[in-house]
């Protein structure tokens, strides 16, 4: 048990900062259900009246899933109230001013929002969001959310035509070496069988 104690405060470290930055999703909340459990085994194993008692430390997990399955404290309403949190301070200025605040997000901010809101769907809260949704009144409610992410996805996808729009050609005034003994000769215009042949480039 006392071998426990290093690991479990490294891992309880890491998923603090983890939480501290991104919140609480599923994956994190039972993480940490699944840490405590074996933080409170090893406890159970370091007093002498429960070291032998191996009930106590095989019902530490399930009445830890047991609770996380309801209550202010359970994995819907954590990850719930964590997500919203990020959302409203990261990008509530955005979403009052509806589809233009939208627009305004660059890539970064586009996947960061976008993570957050699957965090929600994933306990189905994104009900949470309503409040912050009044820029969207000309959508109905249940499909504000989507709005969301069609508005994000066709601001990525015009920056991706940009992209590809972008003139990619050079000029050169002659040949130019490529490697080791290669040179590339560029020649503009069509040579016909009648079309003398500058020997040079032979």
């Amino acid at each position: 048990a006392v071998l426990l104690v290093v690991p479990l405060a490294l891992f309880a470290y890491a998923l603090g900062l983890r939480v501290a930055n991104e919140g609480w999703t599923v994956e994190r909340f039972f993480s940490a259900a699944y840490g405590l459990a074996a933080a409170i085994a090893a406890m159970l194993q370091l007093l002498p009246r429960t070291r032998s008692d191996i009930r106590l430390i095989v019902g530490v997990l399930p009445v830890l899933l047991t609770l996380s399955t309801f209550g202010p404290w359970g994995v819907v309403a954590t990850v719930g109230r964590s997500q919203t949190g990020l959302i409203e301070r990261d990008f509530g200025a955005h979403l009052r001013d509806g589809a233009e605040g939208m627009r305004d997000l660059d890539a970064s901010q586009r996947s960061v929002l976008a993570s957050r809101l699957d965090a929600l769907d994933d306990v189905e809260e994104s009900d949470r969001l309503a409040r912050h949704l009044d820029a969207f009144a000309d959508t109905v409610p249940d499909e504000r959310v989507a709005k969301i992410r069609t508005l994000m996805g066709e601001v990525a996808a015009r920056e991706a035509e940009a992209t590809r729009s972008v003139d990619q050609s050079f000029s050169t005034d002659g040949a130019w070496d490529v490697g080791g003994f290669d040179r590339v000769v560029p020649v503009l215009g069509t040579i016909t069988g009648t079309d003398a042949i500058d020997p040079a480039l032979h």
